[in-house]
């Protein structure tokens, strides 16, 4: 919290999430911004646990990817 802090102070931002590795950012946003029944349009050229969430976690909450 005192890093979130201290960032959201020194870039004037709104709010500020501080998360532990890449996979914890991506999986973050996509659950806060995708709900049931949304639609992502990602690149197919992808790490291969961020391909994997998207095809399998995401497609298990109702959330359609298509690959471009």
């Amino acid at each position: 919290q005192y890093f979130e802090e201290r960032v959201k102070a020194a870039t004037s931002a709104y709010g500020v999430t501080a998360l532990n590795s890449g996979m914890a950012a991506i999986s973050n946003t996509f659950f806060t911004l995708a709900g049931t029944g949304s639609n992502v349009v990602t690149s197919r050229y992808l790490f291969g646990n961020t391909y994997s969430f998207f095809v399998n976690t995401l497609s298990a909450f109702g959330v359609e990817v298509r690959f471009c």
